[in-house]
């Protein structure tokens, strides 16, 4: 797990994923805390931490278990009760957290590593379970026809996608534009927007 974060450290996009979400998210764990954890924690890992979320989360109720491709459902039934058939159900604390507040500016925010250059733009958008999540999927569909046919076949840019994080508490609509070689950041922002604001008009 060590060696998947050194990994990740040296992935540019990985590190303006992260820095992003501890922007959009200074209340909820989505920013607060990453999905491997610290250098510290991994190098200093309390065992009895460890336990304490094993038993408190790791629990039936908690679980879903997927199956897919040729199988024989009875024997898988019998394999999953085998093996996670002694687990108790119990309660799984509830996650409370401060809501985020609203922007009123935008945030920059500079990485530097070994990759190519690149741009990016996040958007911090309501909960899964909204309306708004259902039409954010269908505008990052839109948004990624666009980018593609004004963008990337014109070779205006080196790349631009969209994509969409659809969490519980909230969502991510993110952007990113990768340079031409020569080609400065800002305009490759700049194209961006002016796709976005195709879709306002």
């Amino acid at each position: 797990v060590y060696e998947e974060k050194n990994r990740g450290i040296d992935n540019d996009y990985w590190q303006w994923y992260e820095l992003a979400y501890a922007e959009l998210f200074k209340n909820h764990t989505y920013g607060t805390q990453t999905t491997i954890g610290t250098i510290e924690h991994l190098k200093h890992p309390s065992l009895l931490a460890i336990r304490k979320y094993y038993e408190t989360y790791y629990v039936p109720n908690n679980m879903v278990v997927v199956m897919a491709g040729d199988f024989n459902p009875d024997e898988a039934i019998k394999l999953i009760d085998k093996h996670l058939g002694t687990l108790v159900p119990k309660p799984v604390p509830p996650y409370n957290y401060l809501p985020e507040v609203p922007f009123h500016a935008n945030i920059e925010k500079t990485i530097y590593g070994p990759m190519e250059e690149f741009t990016g733009l996040f958007y911090r958008m309501p909960g899964a379970a909204t309306k708004d999540t259902r039409m954010m999927k269908l505008l990052t569909s839109v948004l990624n026809r666009l980018l593609t046919l004004n963008l990337n076949q014109k070779q205006l840019v080196l790349n631009t996608e969209a994509g969409f994080d659809g969490l519980k508490d909230y969502s991510v609509l993110y952007i990113a534009g990768y340079a031409r070689e020569g080609q400065d950041l800002d305009e490759v922002r700049n194209l961006i927007l002016n796709q976005i604001n195709i879709i306002k008009r």
